[in-house]
Protein backbone atom coordinates (compact mmCIF):
# COMPACT_ATOMS: atom_id res chain seq x y z
CA UNK A 1 0.00 0.00 0.00
CA UNK A 2 0.98 3.49 -0.83
CA UNK A 3 2.06 5.58 2.03
CA UNK A 4 -0.76 8.68 2.27
CA UNK A 5 2.00 11.60 0.90
CA UNK A 6 2.84 10.11 -2.09
CA UNK A 7 -0.83 9.55 -3.02
CA UNK A 8 -1.57 12.70 -1.68
CA UNK A 9 1.42 14.23 -4.40
CA UNK A 10 -0.10 11.85 -7.64
CA UNK A 11 -3.47 12.38 -6.95
CA UNK A 12 -3.69 16.12 -4.72
CA UNK A 13 -7.09 16.36 -2.59
CA UNK A 14 -8.92 18.00 -5.59
CA UNK A 15 -10.91 16.39 -8.42
CA UNK A 16 -12.98 17.26 -11.19
CA UNK A 17 -15.74 15.12 -12.94
CA UNK A 18 -17.53 16.20 -16.02
CA UNK A 19 -20.39 14.61 -17.92
CA UNK A 20 -20.82 15.48 -21.39
CA UNK A 21 -24.51 14.71 -22.64
CA UNK A 22 -26.46 16.64 -25.62
CA UNK A 23 -29.78 18.07 -26.16
CA UNK A 24 -30.88 18.23 -29.52
CA UNK A 25 -27.60 19.35 -31.77
CA UNK A 26 -25.78 21.49 -28.73
CA UNK A 27 -23.54 19.61 -26.15
CA UNK A 28 -24.10 20.45 -22.58
CA UNK A 29 -21.52 19.44 -19.75
CA UNK A 30 -22.27 18.81 -15.64
CA UNK A 31 -19.14 19.97 -14.52
CA UNK A 32 -18.42 19.44 -10.38
CA UNK A 33 -15.24 19.60 -8.30
CA UNK A 34 -14.55 17.32 -5.77
CA UNK A 35 -12.50 18.11 -2.52
CA UNK A 36 -11.29 15.15 -0.68
CA UNK A 37 -11.31 15.81 3.24
CA UNK A 38 -9.58 13.15 5.44
CA UNK A 39 -12.54 10.51 5.14
CA UNK A 40 -15.15 12.65 3.75
CA UNK A 41 -15.94 13.94 0.18
CA UNK A 42 -17.32 18.18 -0.37
CA UNK A 43 -18.57 19.32 -4.07
CA UNK A 44 -16.80 22.60 -4.02
CA UNK A 45 -18.09 23.85 -7.32
CA UNK A 46 -20.53 22.75 -9.89
CA UNK A 47 -22.24 23.95 -12.92
CA UNK A 48 -23.86 23.20 -15.94
CA UNK A 49 -23.68 26.07 -18.62
CA UNK A 50 -20.06 24.99 -20.33
CA UNK A 51 -18.97 23.34 -23.25
CA UNK A 52 -15.74 22.01 -24.64
CA UNK A 53 -14.29 24.67 -25.72
CA UNK A 54 -15.13 26.77 -22.15
CA UNK A 55 -14.15 23.75 -19.68
CA UNK A 56 -10.38 24.57 -19.64
CA UNK A 57 -11.67 27.57 -17.74
CA UNK A 58 -12.54 25.30 -15.09
CA UNK A 59 -10.22 22.75 -14.84
CA UNK A 60 -7.10 23.38 -12.46
CA UNK A 61 -3.69 22.55 -14.29
CA UNK A 62 -2.34 18.75 -13.50
CA UNK A 63 -5.76 18.18 -11.50
CA UNK A 64 -7.50 14.96 -12.32
CA UNK A 65 -10.21 15.09 -14.85
CA UNK A 66 -12.72 12.21 -14.88
CA UNK A 67 -14.93 12.18 -18.32
CA UNK A 68 -18.56 10.47 -18.47
CA UNK A 69 -19.27 10.49 -22.01
CA UNK A 70 -23.21 10.17 -22.33
CA UNK A 71 -24.04 11.35 -25.78
CA UNK A 72 -26.36 10.42 -28.11
CA UNK A 73 -23.47 8.31 -29.97
CA UNK A 74 -23.24 6.03 -26.99
CA UNK A 75 -25.77 3.26 -26.73
CA UNK A 76 -26.93 1.84 -23.74
CA UNK A 77 -28.95 -1.18 -22.71
CA UNK A 78 -29.82 -3.09 -19.04
CA UNK A 79 -30.02 -7.00 -20.37
CA UNK A 80 -30.95 -9.66 -17.99
CA UNK A 81 -27.16 -11.25 -16.43
CA UNK A 82 -24.91 -13.51 -19.21
CA UNK A 83 -23.02 -15.75 -18.38
CA UNK A 84 -19.43 -15.57 -20.19
CA UNK A 85 -16.84 -13.34 -20.96
CA UNK A 86 -17.00 -9.78 -22.23
CA UNK A 87 -17.78 -10.85 -25.60
CA UNK A 88 -20.36 -13.02 -24.43
CA UNK A 89 -22.03 -9.79 -22.93
CA UNK A 90 -21.74 -7.14 -25.51
CA UNK A 91 -23.17 -9.81 -28.00
CA UNK A 92 -26.02 -10.54 -26.16
CA UNK A 93 -26.57 -6.63 -25.75
CA UNK A 94 -25.76 -6.07 -29.31
CA UNK A 95 -25.14 -8.74 -31.45
CA UNK A 96 -23.05 -9.21 -34.22
CA UNK A 97 -21.21 -6.01 -33.04
CA UNK A 98 -17.80 -5.43 -34.52
CA UNK A 99 -15.06 -5.07 -31.48
CA UNK A 100 -12.29 -3.50 -33.48
CA UNK A 101 -14.78 -0.13 -34.17
CA UNK A 102 -15.71 0.33 -30.49
CA UNK A 103 -15.39 1.11 -27.17
CA UNK A 104 -17.62 -0.71 -24.43
CA UNK A 105 -18.28 -0.63 -21.08
CA UNK A 106 -20.58 -3.48 -18.81
CA UNK A 107 -21.45 -3.46 -15.12
CA UNK A 108 -23.25 -6.28 -13.20
CA UNK A 109 -26.35 -4.61 -11.47
CA UNK A 110 -28.26 -7.09 -9.58
CA UNK A 111 -30.23 -9.37 -11.61
CA UNK A 112 -29.02 -7.41 -15.16
CA UNK A 113 -26.17 -5.86 -16.95
CA UNK A 114 -25.61 -2.88 -17.90
CA UNK A 115 -24.21 -2.39 -21.29
CA UNK A 116 -22.78 1.08 -22.95
CA UNK A 117 -20.97 1.09 -26.27
CA UNK A 118 -19.49 3.91 -28.80
CA UNK A 119 -17.36 4.54 -31.88
CA UNK A 120 -13.92 4.47 -30.89
CA UNK A 121 -13.39 8.02 -33.17
CA UNK A 122 -16.40 9.48 -31.62
CA UNK A 123 -14.44 9.49 -27.57
CA UNK A 124 -10.70 9.73 -29.36
CA UNK A 125 -12.19 12.99 -30.72
CA UNK A 126 -13.26 14.46 -27.22
CA UNK A 127 -10.27 13.24 -25.92
CA UNK A 128 -7.98 14.99 -28.35
CA UNK A 129 -9.76 17.69 -27.99
CA UNK A 130 -9.11 17.79 -24.23
CA UNK A 131 -5.24 16.80 -24.47
CA UNK A 132 -5.15 19.82 -26.83
CA UNK A 133 -6.45 22.18 -24.71
CA UNK A 134 -4.21 20.74 -21.93
CA UNK A 135 -6.56 19.20 -19.48
CA UNK A 136 -5.41 16.58 -17.65
CA UNK A 137 -7.69 13.39 -18.40
CA UNK A 138 -7.19 10.68 -16.16
CA UNK A 139 -10.22 8.36 -17.29
CA UNK A 140 -13.17 8.01 -18.94
CA UNK A 141 -16.52 5.75 -19.45
CA UNK A 142 -19.51 5.00 -20.97
CA UNK A 143 -22.93 5.95 -20.26
CA UNK A 144 -24.21 5.73 -16.73
CA UNK A 145 -22.15 2.79 -16.17
CA UNK A 146 -20.11 4.66 -13.30
CA UNK A 147 -22.94 5.42 -11.18
CA UNK A 148 -23.36 2.26 -9.58
CA UNK A 149 -21.40 1.95 -6.78
CA UNK A 150 -23.36 4.90 -5.07
CA UNK A 151 -26.85 3.31 -5.90
CA UNK A 152 -26.89 1.51 -2.35
CA UNK A 153 -26.79 5.30 -0.77
CA UNK A 154 -29.52 6.96 -2.27
CA UNK A 155 -32.78 6.12 -0.19
CA UNK A 156 -34.79 6.95 -3.81
CA UNK A 157 -36.58 4.11 -5.81
CA UNK A 158 -36.37 6.37 -8.84
CA UNK A 159 -33.48 8.79 -10.05
CA UNK A 160 -33.63 11.38 -12.58
CA UNK A 161 -30.54 11.79 -14.61
CA UNK A 162 -30.10 14.74 -17.29
CA UNK A 163 -31.07 12.11 -19.91
CA UNK A 164 -32.41 9.38 -18.05
CA UNK A 165 -34.68 7.77 -15.34
CA UNK A 166 -33.68 5.16 -13.59
CA UNK A 167 -36.16 2.91 -11.44
CA UNK A 168 -34.30 1.00 -8.51
CA UNK A 169 -35.01 -1.74 -6.82
CA UNK A 170 -32.66 -3.35 -4.31
CA UNK A 171 -30.14 -1.14 -5.14
CA UNK A 172 -29.83 -2.09 -8.46
CA UNK A 173 -31.31 -0.71 -11.96
CA UNK A 174 -34.45 -2.20 -12.47
CA UNK A 175 -35.17 -0.22 -15.27
CA UNK A 176 -34.24 2.43 -17.97
CA UNK A 177 -35.89 5.08 -19.46
CA UNK A 178 -35.28 8.03 -21.89
CA UNK A 179 -35.63 11.63 -20.37
CA UNK A 180 -37.20 13.89 -22.59
CA UNK A 181 -36.93 17.25 -20.12
CA UNK A 182 -34.56 17.24 -17.36
CA UNK A 183 -35.92 18.62 -14.12
CA UNK A 184 -33.12 18.70 -11.65
CA UNK A 185 -33.50 16.82 -8.57
CA UNK A 186 -31.58 16.57 -5.48
CA UNK A 187 -30.68 13.18 -3.72
CA UNK A 188 -29.32 12.62 -0.39
CA UNK A 189 -26.48 10.54 -0.99
CA UNK A 190 -24.93 9.52 2.70
CA UNK A 191 -25.61 13.23 3.67
CA UNK A 192 -24.26 14.75 1.01
CA UNK A 193 -26.90 16.82 -0.91
CA UNK A 194 -26.38 16.18 -4.97
CA UNK A 195 -28.60 17.00 -8.09
CA UNK A 196 -28.85 14.06 -10.75
CA UNK A 197 -26.76 15.41 -12.92
CA UNK A 198 -23.57 15.81 -10.68
CA UNK A 199 -24.32 12.23 -9.86
CA UNK A 200 -22.34 9.91 -12.39
CA UNK A 201 -19.65 12.73 -11.89
CA UNK A 202 -19.66 12.14 -8.31
CA UNK A 203 -19.69 8.15 -8.80
CA UNK A 204 -16.96 8.24 -11.04
CA UNK A 205 -14.22 10.31 -8.59
CA UNK A 206 -15.53 8.45 -5.53
CA UNK A 207 -14.50 4.97 -7.75
CA UNK A 208 -11.18 6.11 -8.33
CA UNK A 209 -10.68 7.40 -4.67
CA UNK A 210 -11.73 4.13 -3.21
CA UNK A 211 -10.03 2.25 -6.46
CA UNK A 212 -13.06 0.26 -6.41
CA UNK A 213 -14.61 0.34 -10.47
CA UNK A 214 -16.93 -2.28 -10.78
CA UNK A 215 -17.09 -2.29 -14.56
CA UNK A 216 -14.92 -3.65 -17.30
CA UNK A 217 -14.55 -2.34 -20.46
CA UNK A 218 -11.89 -2.84 -23.83
CA UNK A 219 -10.64 0.58 -22.98
CA UNK A 220 -9.45 -0.45 -18.91
CA UNK A 221 -5.40 0.12 -20.23
CA UNK A 222 -6.36 3.52 -21.95
CA UNK A 223 -7.52 4.40 -18.62
CA UNK A 224 -4.64 2.98 -16.92
CA UNK A 225 -1.89 5.01 -19.06
CA UNK A 226 -3.64 8.24 -19.08
CA UNK A 227 -3.94 8.09 -15.03
CA UNK A 228 -0.53 7.12 -15.04
CA UNK A 229 0.66 10.37 -17.39
CA UNK A 230 -1.38 12.47 -14.93
CA UNK A 231 0.40 11.05 -11.52
CA UNK A 232 3.63 11.29 -13.32
CA UNK A 233 2.52 14.85 -14.37
CA UNK A 234 2.10 16.10 -11.05
CA UNK A 235 4.87 13.87 -9.83
CA UNK A 236 7.24 16.00 -12.34
CA UNK A 237 5.76 20.03 -11.36
CA UNK A 238 5.85 18.43 -7.55
CA UNK A 239 9.76 17.49 -7.71
CA UNK A 240 9.94 20.34 -9.91
CA UNK A 241 8.80 22.97 -7.83
CA UNK A 242 10.26 20.93 -4.63
CA UNK A 243 13.87 21.83 -6.11
CA UNK A 244 13.42 24.60 -7.24
CA UNK A 245 12.23 25.29 -3.88
CA UNK A 246 15.47 23.58 -2.36
CA UNK A 247 17.47 25.38 -5.15
CA UNK A 248 16.08 28.99 -3.70
CA UNK A 249 16.58 27.65 0.06
CA UNK A 250 19.96 26.91 -0.51
CA UNK A 251 20.83 30.01 -2.43
CA UNK A 252 19.35 31.84 0.01
CA UNK A 253 21.23 30.36 2.55
CA UNK A 254 24.34 30.52 0.48
CA UNK A 255 23.80 34.63 0.16
CA UNK A 256 23.21 34.89 3.29
CA UNK A 257 26.45 33.26 4.55
CA UNK A 258 27.93 35.16 2.01
CA UNK A 259 26.68 38.32 2.66
CA UNK A 260 28.02 37.77 6.71
CA UNK A 261 31.21 36.73 5.97
CA UNK A 262 31.57 38.86 3.66
CA UNK A 263 31.21 41.80 5.93
CA UNK A 264 33.04 39.98 8.13
CA UNK A 265 35.72 40.18 5.74
CA UNK A 266 34.98 43.55 5.04
CA UNK A 267 35.86 44.64 8.49
CA UNK A 268 38.58 42.11 9.41
CA UNK A 269 40.47 43.84 5.76
CA UNK A 270 39.80 47.08 7.22
CA UNK A 271 41.23 46.43 10.62
CA UNK A 272 43.77 44.25 8.58
CA UNK A 273 44.93 47.90 6.42
CA UNK A 274 44.51 49.81 9.49
CA UNK A 275 46.66 47.80 11.64
CA UNK A 276 49.03 47.59 8.33
CA UNK A 277 49.44 51.45 8.29
CA UNK A 278 49.84 51.60 12.37
CA UNK A 279 52.60 49.04 11.50
CA UNK A 280 54.11 50.76 9.32
CA UNK A 281 53.72 53.74 11.41
CA UNK A 282 55.67 52.24 13.97
CA UNK A 283 58.15 50.41 11.83
CA UNK A 284 58.93 54.29 10.61
CA UNK A 285 58.91 55.41 14.13
CA UNK A 286 61.00 52.54 15.16
CA UNK A 287 63.29 52.74 12.14
CA UNK A 288 64.16 56.89 13.55
CA UNK A 289 64.08 55.83 16.91
CA UNK A 290 67.10 53.03 16.44
CA UNK A 291 69.02 56.17 14.40
CA UNK A 292 68.81 58.32 17.31
CA UNK A 293 69.67 55.18 19.32
CA UNK A 294 72.71 55.34 17.10
CA UNK A 295 73.56 58.63 17.21
CA UNK A 296 73.39 58.50 20.99
CA UNK A 297 75.33 55.51 20.82
CA UNK A 298 78.08 56.76 19.05
CA UNK A 299 78.40 59.76 21.03
CA UNK A 300 78.26 57.91 24.43
CA UNK A 301 80.71 55.58 22.69
CA UNK A 302 82.66 58.98 22.16
CA UNK A 303 82.31 60.09 25.18
CA UNK A 304 83.34 57.15 27.21
CA UNK A 305 86.43 57.31 25.67
CA UNK A 306 88.04 60.14 25.06
CA UNK A 307 85.46 62.39 26.89
CA UNK A 308 87.24 61.71 30.32
CA UNK A 309 91.09 61.97 28.92
CA UNK A 310 89.65 65.44 27.73
CA UNK A 311 88.63 67.15 30.78
CA UNK A 312 91.38 65.93 33.07
CA UNK A 313 93.97 67.48 30.55
CA UNK A 314 91.72 70.55 31.27
CA UNK A 315 91.17 70.39 34.81
CA UNK A 316 95.36 69.44 35.02
CA UNK A 317 96.31 72.50 33.23
CA UNK A 318 93.61 74.82 35.25
CA UNK A 319 94.95 77.53 36.99
CA UNK A 320 93.77 78.38 40.93
CA UNK A 321 92.77 81.61 39.54
CA UNK A 322 90.02 80.49 37.40
CA UNK A 323 86.34 78.89 38.76
CA UNK A 324 84.86 76.38 36.19
CA UNK A 325 80.97 76.77 36.46
CA UNK A 326 79.82 74.44 33.45
CA UNK A 327 82.31 72.22 31.00
CA UNK A 328 80.09 70.33 27.76
CA UNK A 329 81.24 67.44 25.97
CA UNK A 330 80.00 68.07 22.33
CA UNK A 331 77.13 70.64 23.48
CA UNK A 332 73.77 70.79 21.93
CA UNK A 333 73.08 73.29 19.19
CA UNK A 334 69.69 74.04 19.77
CA UNK A 335 67.57 73.04 22.26
CA UNK A 336 65.66 69.48 22.54
CA UNK A 337 62.82 69.60 20.38
CA UNK A 338 60.70 66.59 20.13
CA UNK A 339 59.15 67.61 16.76
CA UNK A 340 62.76 67.74 15.32
CA UNK A 341 65.92 65.96 15.08
CA UNK A 342 68.68 66.50 17.75
CA UNK A 343 71.43 68.59 16.59
CA UNK A 344 75.41 68.48 18.56
CA UNK A 345 78.10 69.79 18.01
CA UNK A 346 80.99 67.22 17.12
CA UNK A 347 84.53 67.55 18.11
CA UNK A 348 83.68 70.80 20.36
CA UNK A 349 84.04 71.24 24.45
CA UNK A 350 82.16 74.18 25.65
CA UNK A 351 84.12 75.88 29.29
CA UNK A 352 82.30 78.28 31.04
CA UNK A 353 83.60 80.10 34.41
CA UNK A 354 85.04 82.99 36.22
CA UNK A 355 88.69 84.03 36.02
CA UNK A 356 90.12 86.47 38.52
CA UNK A 357 93.83 86.52 36.89
CA UNK A 358 93.96 87.75 33.28
CA UNK A 359 97.20 86.87 33.19
CA UNK A 360 96.59 83.42 34.61
CA UNK A 361 93.56 83.04 32.08
CA UNK A 362 95.90 83.98 28.68
CA UNK A 363 98.63 81.42 30.08
CA UNK A 364 95.87 78.89 30.22
CA UNK A 365 94.65 79.33 27.05
CA UNK A 366 97.89 79.48 25.37
CA UNK A 367 98.72 76.04 26.95
CA UNK A 368 95.70 74.38 25.84
CA UNK A 369 96.44 75.51 21.83
CA UNK A 370 99.20 73.45 22.38
CA UNK A 371 98.17 70.28 22.82
CA UNK A 372 98.25 67.78 20.20
CA UNK A 373 94.54 66.79 20.28
CA UNK A 374 93.52 70.63 19.88
CA UNK A 375 92.62 71.99 16.65
CA UNK A 376 91.59 75.93 18.11
CA UNK A 377 90.75 76.89 20.83
CA UNK A 378 88.42 80.64 20.93
CA UNK A 379 86.74 82.64 23.49
CA UNK A 380 83.11 83.08 22.66
CA UNK A 381 82.67 85.67 25.17
CA UNK A 382 84.14 87.57 28.31
CA UNK A 383 83.49 90.21 30.65
CA UNK A 384 84.03 91.49 33.82
CA UNK A 385 81.12 91.12 36.92
CA UNK A 386 83.15 92.47 38.80
CA UNK A 387 86.35 94.98 39.74
CA UNK A 388 88.51 91.76 40.54
CA UNK A 389 86.44 88.89 38.29
CA UNK A 390 85.59 88.33 34.84
CA UNK A 391 83.12 85.73 33.17
CA UNK A 392 84.29 83.87 30.43
CA UNK A 393 82.76 81.21 27.67
CA UNK A 394 85.20 79.08 25.05
CA UNK A 395 85.06 76.65 22.46
CA UNK A 396 87.40 74.38 22.12
CA UNK A 397 87.79 72.48 18.83
CA UNK A 398 89.23 68.41 18.85
CA UNK A 399 91.45 67.22 15.94
CA UNK A 400 90.65 63.93 14.43
CA UNK A 401 87.34 63.18 16.44
CA UNK A 402 84.64 60.72 14.52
Amino acid sequence: MEPRFITHIKEGSLYHAVEIIRSGAEEQLFFTSIQKKKNALDIVEKCDDLSLETLSEKVKKNTPLFVIINTPDVLTKLIPSVKGDDLAVLNSAFPNIKTADIYYEWVACGKNNLVSVCRREHADAILKKMRDMNISVAGFSLGISRITPILSLIASETVVLPSTRLTLHNNAIETIEKEEEYVPETYDVDSLLIEGGYLSGFSAVLSAIMKNALTRSNFSDLNTTLLSDVHNTRFFSFFLKFGLGILLALMLTNFFFFNHYYTKGEMLQETVTIKSADKDQMLKLRTKVEEKQKRIDAILASSSSKSTFYMDEIATALPASILLKEMEYQPLEKQINPEKEVLVRYNVIKISGVSKDNTDFSAWLERMETWNWTAAVKIQDYHHNAASAAAFTIWITIKNEQ
